[in-house]
């Protein structure tokens, strides 16, 4: 989620739970809950992001002739991004971030710079689909969108409807805590939850700086006005959560549901805030900051679940809480949600729900989603509507006019990688890279061709071989039907050439990537491989056989 941002205006919508909360699981207690109307039908769209350009920001160096773009299409589509460790990927990610971080600390651009290559223009900055201003940016020299007073109020009203969250900010919720029922009030009110506004009250993230700055001005404690206002600050803090916690438990609980089967959670009890104080001015402070977060396991409460629980369900713990709160921040009007590596936590079981989760309660959001784990990059491709994402491609990447590597879009051209690791003479990368073009070209064969393959429950252990096997027995249905209805002019599946070439490379090079033992190939080997696999991926496969 977005960090620290200033809280929104008094006249922002005020805080409605999603049209259908279902109720809570019956293995826990009722909460209280305060009625609350149905949320009006969106006013507006939030405008979506159309293009990204960045130059001179951390990973990225200066870019010439143009800077390092990523283009979603005039509607503003979805992303889904791959990057290997390294790539710039999470620089990515905090360019966004920071570029709509409303309190950003030091708003000169200069400290986020690439160290090793300054420029004089660098910058970040985006192009939106609709409302004025069409885009925002932040560079050298230039003032950062949040105080720029002619673009400062429609730069707040969108990066209120930006939520980023990275896998950092999922150890907040369990992992971190290290005895007792983790205690998640402080990355409620000051984060996740720092936007939603209560109805008759402020934002709650407005809330929390009021009770901080009244907490600050206590301290001169002849002053009963200003304890007074501590008084009335914990007083609301508290009627606030009382409003909003028991909808977060519930859509989180309905999030959670989809992704875990034997999980439920509760967030009480609800926090009673009050201010303490005495004549000691470092005895002034407010009690009742803790909102426990409980959590069942087939009915039954774990009370230490950080210390329990595995990292598969304390991931999706976290991310329902996380998302349960952006539909509830945002009911009424969707927004723009970056995840950085949030899913590595869960096993592969549990993404597949959750990017269908993205494309129902989510439909209207955009979503940019990144991973690391280039498996799991090609299953959610296969899963995911073209028309609504884009998928690409990052890598550092060597370039001849520039001292320094950096990062680009590839188009997913794992067979270019391969080459320039081959050139380098790093030959196991090369291998890993053509073994991976091959395997992504295996299954989209298979899949656009509708060829039947062995089907396990763990996604991981469908092996290549079964796609290689079911591609050479859908050849060996051609020759059957070749020689039995000659007439109808069956083509080759595949060319037995090109099948005995791939089952050699497969055995010299592609296998020694699975056992044991240290490969055992040549350059030119490998450079065999490569241009082989290469010729497989450019054969052009004929439909099915009606």
């Amino acid at each position: 989620m977005s960090a620290n941002p200033t809280p929104s205006a008094s006249n922002d919508a005020p805080f409605q739970p999603p049209a259908s909360t279902p109720p809570q699981p019956a293995s826990l207690a009722t909460q209280t809950q305060q009625t609350v109307a149905t949320p009006p039908p969106a006013s507006a769209t939030t405008p979506r992001i159309k293009s990204i350009s960045i130059s001179g920001y951390r990973a990225f160096p200066q870019y010439r002739p143009k800077n390092f773009e990523i283009n979603l299409g005039d509607t503003g589509k979805n992303l889904l991004l791959y990057g290997e460790n390294g790539s710039g990927k999470t620089s990515l990610f905090k360019a966004l971030r920071d570029l709509f971080n409303r309190t950003l600390k030091d708003t000169d651009y200069s400290p986020y710079q690439n160290i090793f290559d300054i420029g004089t223009d660098d910058s970040v900055a985006v192009e939106l689909t609709s409302d004025p201003p069409r885009s925002f940016s932040w560079g050298v020299g230039a003032s950062h969108p949040s105080t720029d007073t002619a673009k400062k109020t429609s730069f707040n009203n969108l990066a209120s409807y930006c939520f980023f969250l990275d896998y950092r900010s999922l150890l907040e919720t369990n992992f971190v805590h290290k005895s007792g029922s983790p205690n998640i009030y402080d990355i409620l009110t000051g984060t996740i939850l720092y936007d939603t506004k209560p109805l008759n009250l402020p934002p709650i993230g407005g809330l929390r700086l009021r009770m901080l700055e009244a907490l600050k001005k206590t301290q001169n404690w002849g002053n009963s006005s200003n304890q007074r206002a501590a008084v009335t600050a914990a007083s609301d803090m508290t009627t606030a959560l009382a409003e909003v916690l028991p909808s977060v438990v519930d859509e989180a609980n309905r999030i959670l549901a989809t992704l875990v089967q034997d999980v439920s959670i509760k967030l009480e009890p609800l926090p009673t805030i009050t201010y303490l104080h005495n004549n000691l001015s470092w005895n002034r402070h407010f009690a009742g900051t803790t909102i426990p977060l409980k959590i069942w396991l087939n009915g039954r409460e774990i009370l230490e679940p950080q210390h329990f629980l595995n990292e598969a369900r304390l991931s999706a713990i976290a991310l329902s809480i996380y998302l349960g709160s952006a539909r509830i921040t945002r009911a009424g009007r969707p927004g723009i949600l970056v995840l950085d590596d949030v899913l590595i936590g869960l096993d592969l079981s549990n993404r597949i729900p959750l990017l269908k989760l993205f494309q129902s309660d989510f439909v209207d959001w955009q979503i940019f989603l990144f991973t690391h784990d280039h498996t799991w990059y090609d299953l959610a491709k296969s899963h995911l509507d073209k028309k609504d994402w884009e998928s690409k491609e990052m890598y550092l990447v060597s370039n001849g006019t520039n001292a320094f590597d950096r990062p680009e879009m590839r188009n997913g051209d794992l067979l270019v990688k391969a080459q320039a690791h081959l050139n380098a003479g790093d030959l196991m990368a090369a291998a890993v890279y053509i073994r991976a073009a091959f395997e992504t070209k295996l299954k989209k064969v298979c899949d656009e061709s509708g060829i039947e393959v062995i089907f396990k429950r763990n996604p991981k252990e469908i092996k290549a071989d079964y796609f290689w096997s079911a591609i050479k027995r859908r050849q060996e249905l051609r020759k059957t039907l070749q020689g039995n209805q000659a007439s109808k002019n069956h083509p080759d599946f595949i060319p037995y050439l090109m099948v005995s070439a791939i089952d050699l490379v497969s055995s010299t090079v592609l296998n020694q990537l699975s056992h044991s033992a240290p490969p055992t190939f040549a350059k030119t080997e490998v450079q065999n491989a490569l241009d082989i696999i290469k010729q497989f991926q450019q054969h052009s496969f004929p439909p099915p056989t009606p």
